[in-house]
């Protein structure tokens, strides 16, 4: 009697695990990814001044992508750009990495792959699938006529892993790496011939649930071009030799300077890239806000050829440098720099020059965090500028707000989110 109840128990079992398996997920099937490419035909330049303001609809398609496609997006996102140090392609607070990403695929959206949700590894370039079926149309988008959203990604945040070495201060570091990504995407996605639509209006309860790792903060999905915007550049602007795929893969955190120079023209350029920025607006839209949510940006210069040290606000209207003061405030900058285990943040006033970046304070939840993520894309911008001009740069984060907005003159309202040093570069980096 127990026999055949036993086995009618396992048998049911069975069963159950199997449809289990394959209707709600817990699939072990690895898709590895085709390797990305590290270079390309089009200038970093080229692509940064692609990116303008928000899309319209009429003169674009839904994407059809490639497993290639996706690779070189993902692998833009978070891929891994030096195999020894495991250094990724966005940087991260005491490279603690943060931030998951999931691929959400339509039904015949990309060849070879089933409908499903996958979740991207960095360190085998591969996807997992995590769940078979089409969720794509119970996401609730809000970007255009979601029904024809064929690929989203979601970027995912564990905050705990940064928040057991930064402790309150780490919500802002994630945020900033969201931008951060955000900008690696937007570029590799352009040089695709896509054009990424950025979005905070979605069922973040549902993909919490389906994703299990996380919290669900952005999502992203893609749209065809159909069209090639001419690129023009101001006359300070040099089209360098560098692609985007280029100085993704060889931008680091640059702690020592060479003696060399550094021109007028090199910061504007700096500065003209940060302005090549519209994820904020994007997002903001999203919520149906159109409060403005765009960074500001403060130069403290000290040794910049063909300019007189002193404090300056970039003005990206015109492309001028507003002096506010003659006082070389570097100093003042390291002084309200916090040391972090052997690191005392010597560059920033041994920089020939500090860029910073700051966002408006808003009490309201989304849009800080809009404008948090819009500041993290703007610093990105600057670093792959600086590869391009083979100069050196490294994000400070870590600092007494009050301390560098006295410094530099912040407006009230205004939070400091990056201070920037900038120098030639050594041969070997730091």
């Amino acid at each position: 009697m127990k026999k055949p109840l036993i086995m009618s128990l396992a048998y049911i079992f069975l069963t159950y695990f199997i449809l289990y398996t394959y209707f709600v997920g817990f699939n072990n099937t690895v898709i590895f990814l085709p390797q990305p490419r590290f270079t390309s035909d089009s200038r970093l330049e080229e692509v940064i001044a692609l990116i303008h303001t928000r899309p319209k609809l009429h003169n674009y398609t839904p994407a059809t992508m490639t497993l290639y496609d996706l690779s070189q997006i993902l692998w833009a996102a978070q891929g891994i750009t030096d195999p020894v140090l495991m250094f990724r392609a966005s940087p991260s607070a005491g490279a603690l990495y943060p931030i998951e990403i999931f691929i959400f695929i339509d039904e015949g959206a990309i060849q070879g792959l089933d409908a499903g949700i996958y979740h991207f590894d960095p360190k085998t370039h591969s996807i997992k699938l995590v769940r078979l079926g089409n969720f794509i149309s119970k996401l609730e988008l809000s970007v255009y006529d979601f029904r024809n959203c064929r690929v989203v990604l979601t970027i995912n945040a564990v905050y705990e892993r940064t928040a057991r070495k930064y402790g309150l201060r780490a919500t802002r570091y994630v945020h900033l790496e969201v931008g951060h990504i955000a900008q690696n995407v937007h570029l590799q996605a352009l040089n695709l011939n896509l054009t990424p639509i950025f979005t905070l209006t979605f069922n973040k309860s549902l993909v919490k649930e389906l994703t299990g790792l996380g919290e669900p903060l952005m999502a992203i999905t893609f749209l065809k071009r159909e069209f090639e915007p001419c690129a023009i550049f101001p006359s300070y602007v040099e089209v360098n030799e560098m692609s985007v795929e280029e100085v993704i893969v060889r931008r680091r955190s640059v702690r020592k300077y060479s003696e060399g120079n550094v021109t007028l023209n090199q910061l504007l350029q700096l500065l003209w890239a940060s302005t090549h920025v519209n994820i904020g607006v994007q997002l903001a839209s999203s919520i149906n806000s159109s409060c403005d949510v765009s960074s500001i940006i403060y130069v403290a210069v000290g040794n910049i050829i063909g300019l007189n040290q002193g404090v300056y606000r970039y003005d990206p209207k015109t492309s001028e440098l507003l002096l506010i003061s003659r006082e070389d405030v570097r100093g003042s900058l390291y002084e309200a720099c916090y040391a972090v285990g052997e690191y005392t943040s010597e560059w920033v006033k041994e920089g020939n020059a500090c860029i910073i970046v700051a966002a408006q304070i808003f009490g309201n939840k989304d849009l800080l965090f809009i404008s948090m993520v819009e500041s993290g894309a703007v610093a990105q911008n600057i670093h792959l500028q600086a590869v391009a001009l083979k100069l050196g740069s490294v994000t400070v984060g870590g600092f007494d707000d009050e301390g560098i907005a006295k410094a530099v003159g912040l407006p009230a309202g205004y939070m400091p989110l990056h201070v920037i040093p900038i120098g030639p570069k050594p041969e070997i980096g730091g």
